[in-house]
């Protein structure tokens, strides 16, 4: 590849600041500090938390049971997802 020297010149040299900068979402009703969540933010949270109340009643069902020592682990089920899992095919 050769240089030419004379026509360095008359190559544009683009500024960072002169680049285009995407502008982020009007929120019309966000004031100073205030933070908006879209209503599918609020969707995906509800769930989340939804799903943690599920899984907070489970285990306390399960550590009752363990408790009790009414709780018994089905060892093959066990054992497949060890397989699946070392393999790659659990979720």
């Amino acid at each position: 590849m050769r240089v030419d020297g004379t026509r360095i010149g008359q190559v544009a040299m683009e500024k960072p600041e002169a680049k285009a900068k995407p502008e982020a979402p009007a929120a019309s009703h966000a004031k100073g500090g205030d933070v908006v969540i879209s209503s599918h933010a609020s969707r995906i949270a509800q769930a989340a938390s939804d799903d943690q109340t599920a899984r907070a009643a489970h285990v306390a069902v399960i550590r009752t049971q363990v408790q009790s020592g009414q709780y018994k682990v089905d060892y093959h089920k066990l054992a497949q997802k060890m397989v699946d899992d070392n393999f790659g095919l659990g979720k």
